[in-house]
């Protein structure tokens, strides 16, 4: 399944959705924070983040990825044991915690099975924090799959567009990226699995045009592994967005946030990682939970 009509899930997660802001009212917009210290944008009421320097292939839930993506990065292409994860970010319809994991856990309990049965071997539920200027409890899923046909399958649902819509003011945003292994990394996804308490850092953005983006990464991580280790960092995974490859995201997963701002505070290490991106990258940092996971 390579695409979807656009037009038809529009309308159902509009009707899913409808007007409803939650009791909060309309939800404001909140800065990121860029490795740099600055603000590297602003996050829409829909998830979506206006500035330049994060995946510009953002897409409403609903939108299907096409599976074909050329890497030009020096990434994977697809293959056997080529994995993919999905980011669906937006506000909650409630701010109010035990409503919102009541209604998350009575969702993803339904989905579980059907999602399971079509790649889906990993589902992350994770809330905003206020370190490095993220937006306090913003969700975040993070699903990974074995396979983009049934991503697409899931997500283009009519039926789960309904049921997730629900539990979103408004319809969300949704990215996909492919693994790559052959970068360097550290550590593994399911070390989170050990102790609920972790900590997720998202580092998403542009690689700069002509820069060998693999060459660069492997470096900082090489002078700056050791460092984050030490800080309590204990796993640095990379992915590069299905649709456009030049789109970097990362996820480091820490024991506990003590030592996080200030390794990404270090100047030398803002420095360096500025040398990978044509603008600095956004920097999110989220919190484990006990909301209904697999």
């Amino acid at each position: 399944m390579r695409s979807v009509t656009n037009s038809v899930i529009a309308v159902l997660l509009f009707a899913a959705c409808g007007d409803d802001v939650g009791p909060g009212g309309a939800p404001g917009s909140s800065s990121e924070t860029s490795a740099d210290g600055s603000a590297s944008g602003t996050t829409t009421s829909e998830g979506a983040d206006s500035s330049t320097s994060v995946a510009s292939s953002t897409t409403e839930l609903g939108t299907s990825t096409s599976t074909d993506g050329a890497d030009s990065s020096g990434g994977t292409s697809g293959g056997e044991d080529t994995t993919y994860i999905a980011l669906i970010r937006g506000t909650m319809s409630t701010q109010d915690l035990d409503e919102a994991k009541a209604l998350h856990d009575a969702i993803a309990g339904e989905a579980m099975g059907p999602a399971m049965a079509a790649g889906d071997f990993g589902h992350d539920p994770l809330l905003g924090t206020t370190l490095l200027g993220t937006t306090e409890n913003e969700f975040l899923a993070l699903d990974r799959w074995t396979n983009l046909d049934g991503a697409n399958a899931v997500y283009s649902d009519p039926a789960f567009l309904r049921a997730f819509g629900s539990f979103f003011a408004r319809p969300p945003a949704l990215d996909l990226f492919e693994r790559q292994t052959t970068w360097a990394e550290y550590g593994e996804f399911d070390i989170a699995d050990d102790d609920p308490e972790h900590v997720f850092v998202i580092v998403r953005g542009r690689i700069g045009a002509g820069r060998d983006a693999r060459a660069l990464h492997d470096r900082i991580v090489g002078g700056s592994s050791r460092a984050a280790m030490m800080a309590g960092d204990l796993a640095h995974l990379v992915y590069l967005g299905v649709d456009d490859p030049q789109e970097f995201f990362a996820i480091d997963i820490w024991g506990d946030s003590a030592g996080l701002e200030a390794f990404y505070g270090d100047p030398a290490f803002q420095a360096a990682v500025g040398m990978l991106f044509e603008a600095p990258p956004s920097v999110t940092v989220y919190r484990s939970t006990d909301w209904l996971g697999w």
